[in-house]
């Protein structure tokens, strides 16, 4: 089991798939790989907790630690009814969100909501605004629609070119990936409160331009 976010997500997922024999378990989305000395010292080294796990089957000095399932620290946290149509694991994703002061990914398969998620954050916390939405070109009308169709009660307006002007420090901008850095010190002076990245794989890249602008 492990519980991180964002980049250190994404080390830790790196780390996994140095594993021995892993393997990636498409149906219940989870990685597994053979129990071997190997594999429990690079798992236990990583600060992983071995839940259930047999402490002797002929791997002496593999430590199993002693623990309960992990169990969310924001399965408590209420979410109002923000008027919404989210599933379970959409709520989830806002609970998480909630709980971690508007931090966090959300690494969901296409077309189960990750968008509608971000709306319903931005629904929910009016009071972080200016907003800015960072997507790919092809996405910027479908994100002003879909802010529109959920009642996102907000200017929203889509930025365009690579000629950066004054912006308001109100509602929410969206721009593309591609022309980030050229509006970056605009976007700057208006403070953004929430920065929203869809499909962040485009800042994988930490020496490009886009990458140093969304840091």
């Amino acid at each position: 089991q492990w519980n991180t976010f964002g980049p250190e997500w994404s080390r830790t997922l790196g780390l996994v798939k140095t594993l021995d024999g892993k393997r990636f378990e498409a149906v219940g989305k989870y990685w597994t790989c053979p129990d071997t000395t190997p594999n429990r010292t690079k798992l236990l080294g990583w600060g992983f907790q071995l839940v259930g796990v047999p402490a002797s089957i002929g791997l002496p000095g593999i430590p199993v630690r002693a623990s309960e399932p992990w169990e969310a620290p924001w399965k408590g946290v209420q979410v109002p009814d923000l008027g919404l149509p989210l599933r379970p694991y959409q709520t989830e994703a806002l609970q998480m969100l909630q709980h971690n002061g508007g931090s966090g990914g959300l690494f969901l398969d296409p077309g189960l909501g990750k968008s509608l998620n971000a709306l319903a954050w931005l629904k929910w916390h009016p009071e972080i605004r200016p907003a800015v939405i960072v997507a790919t070109a092809n996405t910027k009308l479908q994100w002003r629609r879909e802010a529109r169709k959920w009642g996102l009660q907000d200017r929203v307006e889509i930025l365009a070119g690579k000629t950066p002007r004054k912006l308001r420090k109100d509602g929410a901008y969206i721009v593309n990936w591609d022309i980030l850095a050229d509006w970056l010190d605009s976007l700057l002076d208006i403070d953004p409160k929430t920065v929203i990245a869809d499909e962040s794989q485009n800042a994988g890249n930490s020496t490009s331009r886009r990458t140093k602008a969304l840091k």
